[in-house]
Formats: structure tokens, C-alpha cells, sequence
């Protein structure tokens, strides 16, 4: 059942992007040609979405809310890795092609859960959690029921408090 709804909030948000992107250009009047190739894709995407895809992909998102609060009557929070792996190095999801999917796929397959909670709309936090061999933060993600944003704060500050991960370097207006 989570794998659905990880899927339909990938694509949900896809959707969402995709047509708040060209309503965004279309609605200041920007020159699409002004943005990156993977932007004017997205915008061409949006644009080319009919009223009844968008309102689809907006009752898929609705569908994934409904069915994640079943799963909050027998689990008190979600506690997921954010990640697939390791941080990538900058410049792993490049922004110089045209291929909107392509992108999806990629941040779906590297933060796949992220989408199920910005979609669903129930409360979710992300902390470090532990660092991976090279010292890099390893997220994971809390999320909780609706109005639980209290109880996501508190678990928050137990984890934290375990000194799993710290700063290497000091931070600029941080304790060292």
C-alpha cells in the first residue's frame, strides 16, 4: 500500500510543478526561453495539461492523504530514511536537458519518500541521523498524523539529543 502511494505522490507532485511553473511565467508574463532546459520542459509540460489531468493528479494527492491516515491507526509515526544513499555530489541531477520524467525519476529514486509527505500534507520533519563514510549526514524522516506536529518536535529533540551527528566544521553563529 505505501508503494502506491509513493508512486501517486511522485506524480502528483510532477503535476504540481509542472502546471505551477507555467502559471507562474504565464502569469507575469516571462519569456519562457529566459529559463534552464529543464525548466522551459516543465513549464512545456504544464502548459500543455488540460484542467481534467491536473484535477486528476490533484484527487490522486487527495487519495494518498486518505490512505496515509488509515495507516496512522495502528503506526504512532513514520520514521523513513530521506535518502536512498549517501548525499550526491553537486551537479548529480543536471539541469541541462529536456527530459522533465527523467528528473522526476531521479529524485524519486534518491528521496523517495520525500514526496509522500509534501503531497500528503501531514506533518513531516527531516534531521541528520548518523553520517556515511566520508562524514556526510544520513537524513531520516519523521511523519506523524495530523496535528501531531508537537509530537514530531519532541521525538526531534530525543534523537537529537543522542549526539548522532555533528557539525565537523564550526557553523557561523553556532557554538564550536
Amino acid at each position: 500500500m505505501l508503494d502506491a502511494m509513493v508512486t501517486a505522490s511522485g506524480q502528483s507532485f510532477g503535476a504540481i510543478v509542472s502546471a505551477n511553473l507555467a502559471a507562474l511565467v504565464d502569469g507575469l508574463g516571462l519569456e519562457i526561453s529566459d529559463a534552464e532546459p529543464l525548466t522551459q520542459a516543465f513549464i512545456e509540460r504544464g502548459r500543455g495539461m488540460t484542467a481534467t489531468m491536473l484535477w486528476e493528479f490533484l484527487n490522486a494527492g487527495v487519495r494518498v492523504s486518505r490512505d496515509l491516515w488509515t495507516v496512522f491507526d495502528t503506526v504512532d509515526v513514520l520514521l523513513t530514511p530521506m535518502l536512498a544513499s549517501a548525499p550526491l555530489p553537486i551537479g548529480s541531477f543536471p539541469v541541462d536537458h529536456r527530459d522533465a520524467d527523467l528528473q522526476l525519476d531521479r529524485m524519486a529514486a534518491f528521496a523517495p519518500l520525500a514526496a509522500l509527505a509534501n503531497i500528503s500534507g501531514f506533518p513531516a520533519i527531516t534531521l541528520p541521523f548518523g553520517a556515511d563514510a566520508d562524514g556526510l549526514p544520513l537524513p531520516v524522516q519523521m511523519i506523524a498524523p495530523m496535528g501531531q506536529e508537537a509530537t514530531l518536535l519532541a521525538l526531534a529533540g530525543q534523537l537529537e539529543q543522542e549526539g548522532r551527528w555533528q557539525h565537523r566544521f564550526p557553523v557561523a553563529g553556532l557554538a564550536a
